[in-house]
């Protein structure tokens, strides 16, 4: 499949169409969203207003036939504004060894996977939309990013933490898969492969934000080959937001950035590692993009980056056409 990662879903219902229209043309028959702001500013409290925004999501994608995989929570962005909900200084600390916040979090789980949709009625955990919940995205990044400094917990605190919550989701929902999203910045100890294993996971994306598989002589990109070889799918999904990338010269460049779109996905390919390859982010023409992730957040109207998702999309040919009209997406034994 070839994914786009997108944040731009609190929106209206007509950008909401064509932030769907418009990554359909663009090749892309999976988007993977971060959840709008559904929950807050107090604990366990849910904004009805928002979610009805991802039932139009979600009916949106059904019927232009584009899966979706939706993220429960960006485990190091709570640590980043006080004022979230789940906010904790150490990021996935808090949902491992706050009781408080980790049932919250079940609670948020369990309100998304049972809700029905207010537009079409379907249940979320009967939704053939859904390709798969993810547990969260960017698991752990760099201690010097975080302001309690690196999360306190163990790779055994996370390993069980990430098979308690996963087996949970499973608990509730037996239609849809469950994955997690982690990077090379998950320098917590050398046995993390024991976290990515859990049995409830169905497959594993890893983000490459340097384009560091190009340079498979460099250290960092270990991470990566050694995460081919586990037991389990993985999805790789392509940025450019390493710091180790001059982010001036490539957000002025995205002639640049098609060609290592291009480049970083033939080298996949032709391995034959990858089950999946996604790219960050695709956004709506009818939007202004957050300033922050502006370079990041690709539309139909950039003709580089357009024509690189076509280029790869042609690539993959019936390995990127989605069913007519979406089923239910499960593992081959």
């Amino acid at each position: 499949m070839n994914t786009g990662n997108s944040y731009d879903i609190d929106r209206t219902r007509t950008r909401i169409d064509d932030l769907i229209w418009s990554a359909k043309a663009n090749g892309i028959t999976v988007l993977q969203l971060e959840l709008p702001y559904v929950e807050g500013p107090q604990l366990g409290v849910y904004q009805e207003s928002e979610l009805v925004k991802l039932d139009h999501l979600l009916d949106s994608a059904y019927r232009n036939g584009v899966y979706v995989i939706l993220s429960f929570i960006n485990a190091y962005a709570i640590s980043l504004w006080p004022e979230e909900p789940y906010y904790h200084p150490s990021g996935i600390e808090g949902l491992v060894k706050d009781s408080r916040l980790k049932e919250a979090f079940k609670k948020r789980m369990a309100t998304l996977i049972t809700r029905v949709n207010t537009v079409n009625g379907r249940r979320y955990n009967e939704d053939p939309t859904l390709l798969s919940w993810m547990l969260l995205t960017e698991l752990v990044s760099a201690p010097e990013n975080y302001r309690g400094g690196g999360p306190k917990v163990t790779i055994d605190d996370l390993a069980d933490w990430v098979e308690e919550m996963a087996s949970y989701v499973k608990s509730l929902d037996t239609n849809h898969l469950v994955t997690i999203n982690v990077h090379s910045g998950i320098k917590i100890g050398d046995d993390w492969a024991k976290i990515l294993s859990a049995p409830s996971l169905d497959f594993i994306e890893v983000e490459d934000a340097e384009a560091r598989f190009l340079h498979v002589t460099e250290e960092p990109v270990d991470f990566y080959l050694r995460v081919f070889e586990l037991e389990k799918p993985v999805v790789v999904i392509i940025s450019f937001t390493g710091g180790a990338l001059d982010q001036v010269k490539i957000g002025k460049d995205y002639t640049w950035q098609a060609e290592k779109l291009r480049e970083i996905f033939k080298v996949y390919y032709e391995m034959g590692v990858a089950a999946g390859f996604a790219i960050y982010s695709w956004g709506s023409d009818l939007d202004v993009a957050y300033s922050p992730d502006k370079i990041y957040t690709y539309t139909s109207s950039n003709q580089p980056i357009a024509q690189a998702f076509l280029d790869i999309d042609s690539t993959l040919g019936s390995l990127n056409i989605a069913s007519a009209p979406l089923q239910l997406v499960k593992l081959r034994p």
